[in-house]
């Protein structure tokens, strides 16, 4: 992976995300699928929002991701996203409850990417000290018209 950050002269992140799309749109190939459903769920939305707004983005670069969008690799394939308005803390409930296995990537809890700073010290933060039920907002109002004219 920092092999192929370091050719691409990508972050490691988006390397990983260039490599996750490749693997998504040979496969779909391969298996002739149309339509690949995605595991991306609200707190997913939520860091990308502040991962944006961080870096400087405004109006159409805070949009989020959004329900149902084109592979970029393979624009005949069309990723959907139906955990969206899923937080994290109730998808693991529904696999508790189901006896279905959790899996959670190891580097997540490292705090050497911007994403798992807004992950494990930012959003903490906000919940403890701020309005808590905020992460469900922006579950409910993603990819909803906001009156500045931007989508989350």
């Amino acid at each position: 992976m920092k092999e192929f950050a370091k050719k691409t002269k990508l972050s490691v992140e988006m390397a990983a995300r260039k490599l996750r799309h490749d693997f998504f749109a040979r496969t779909a190939k391969e298996r002739k699928i149309r339509v690949m459903a995605l595991a991306h769920h609200a707190d997913d939305q939520v860091e990308l929002f502040f991962l944006r707004v961080l870096r400087g983005a405004g109006g159409e670069g805070l949009a989020g991701m959004k329900w149902r969008s084109p592979s970029p690799v393979d624009s005949k394939i069309m990723l959907v996203r139906p955990l969206l308005d899923a937080t994290k803390a109730e998808l693991r409930g529904f696999a508790r409850e189901g006896k279905i296995l959790f899996r959670e990537d190891a580097t997540n809890t490292s705090l050497d990417r911007p994403r798992n700073r807004i992950r494990n010290e930012l959003l903490p933060l906000l919940l403890r000290h701020y309005q808590p039920p905020w992460r469900k907002q922006f579950a409910t109002h993603g990819n909803r018209r906001c009156g500045s004219g931007f989508r989350w």
